[in-house]
């Protein structure tokens, strides 16, 4: 999880925030959820948009989000709370769920028999 961040400017789909250090411990590729933290909220129920990260250089983060419509949201709603980047390892794309699928297909014919009935 990481901490503290303020938003600095937005350019089409992507938004460059800042952090309070120069410890980023994300890197490029990661899917990340954006938290605005709001008060009196449980950090997971708050508002939140997700987003791919672009590049880490120094205190600097570049997030790239799925349209401008969803920044415009996040400019709105989210960039003026604190923000919290936290991994967000759940990505169901078909990229992802075409090899579960594949797996499951695979072992479903291994172990029910053939011409298997449920009753």
């Amino acid at each position: 999880m990481c901490r503290k961040f303020t938003y600095d400017f937005d350019d089409g789909e992507k938004v460059i925030l800042s952090g309070a250090d120069n410890d980023i411990p994300l890197e490029p590729r990661k899917i990340v959820r954006i938290i605005g933290k709001e008060k009196d909220k449980p950090l997971l129920s708050c508002i939140s948009e997700q987003a791919s990260v672009m590049e880490v250089i120094n205190n600097k983060i570049t997030l790239s989000l799925r349209s401008k419509i969803a920044v415009r949201r996040a400019k709105r709603q989210l960039f003026d709370l604190s923000i919290i980047l936290l991994r967000d390892e759940l990505n169901l794309t078909r990229s992802m769920l075409r090899p579960i699928h594949t797996f499951h297909k695979l072992a479903a014919d291994i172990f029910i028999p053939q011409g298997f009935i449920m009753s």
